[in-house]
């Protein structure tokens, strides 16, 4: 039974002394003894999931005290579902948050923390979030940087973080 421990012996064979099982015996005994080893171990594969998160920013430059949108959007690739899932968004010093939608869970302007929460199979979940551009900022390229986690393994972790700047007019 599951969870019960359990104990196997192999013996070995002196290559020199005639056999004593036939190969289809042998070939028998080995697929029982591995049903076995499995059904005793109960061998479940952990869930996986490949989230990928990317970022969009505005393609033309603003100016400062604009107000510009950067979108966060995450997505499921699969095998499994994925629980527990959160992006960390850091806004760079020379926006500030002014105010955010999202279509799954919660967003933390404070924190950069969105909570997305479950995402099924090729699911996707987006944050729209409005910044303004501050003073002292003419001239320079400010990045947005997104990276996602859940409870699950991820199986491509190349596309986990993202990154676009909102461009400043000098």
């Amino acid at each position: 039974k599951a969870g019960r421990p359990a104990s196997f012996a192999i013996e070995c064979l002196d290559a020199t002394a005639p056999p004593r099982l036939s190969d289809a015996d042998l070939a028998r005994r080995f697929h029982a003894t591995t049903n076995f080893i499995r059904d005793m171990l109960a061998i479940t594969p952990l869930p996986r999931a490949d989230l990928a998160v990317t970022v969009d920013a505005p393609a033309t430059p603003a100016c400062e005290a604009d107000s510009v949108t950067l979108t966060v959007h995450v997505m499921n690739g699969g095998p499994d579902p994925a629980t527990g899932v959160r992006v960390t968004n850091t806004l760079p010093a020379g926006l500030t948050p002014a105010g955010h939608v999202v279509s799954h869970g919660t967003f933390d302007e404070g924190t950069g923390a969105w909570d997305v929460g479950d995402l099924a199979v090729s699911e996707e979940a987006t944050l729209d979030l409005v910044a303004i551009v501050g003073p002292g900022t003419a001239g320079l390229a400010l990045p947005d940087v997104a990276f996602v986690t859940s409870d699950q393994a991820d199986t491509t972790n190349a596309n986990d973080a993202d990154s676009a700047a909102v461009n400043v007019h000098a």
